[in-house]
C-alpha cells in the first residue's frame, strides 16, 4: 500500500514538473501557492521532529537517573 502512495505521488510531481516546464497558466500560478504550502508544511514537520528528539532525549536522560 505504502509503494502505490509513493508511486501516485511522484507520478502527481512529475506531472506538475512538466505542467510548469510547458508553461500551462493555470498550473504555474497555482505551483507557486502550492511550493509555499509544502514548504510550510516541510518546516512544521521539522519541529515536530525536533520536539520528539527533544522528548526522547529527556526521556532517556530521566531513566537513566
Amino acid at each position: 500500500m505504502f509503494f502505490i502512495k509513493t508511486l501516485v505521488w511522484l507520478l502527481l510531481i512529475a506531472l506538475w514538473i512538466v505542467a510548469i516546464l510547458l508553461d500551462w497558466g493555470p498550473v504555474r500560478d497555482y505551483s507557486i501557492i502550492a511550493l509555499e504550502s509544502l514548504t510550510g508544511w516541510v518546516e512544521q514537520l521539522s519541529h515536530f521532529g525536533d520536539w520528539l528528539t527533544s522528548q526522547a532525549e529527556q526521556a532517556q536522560q530521566d531513566a537513566s537517573q
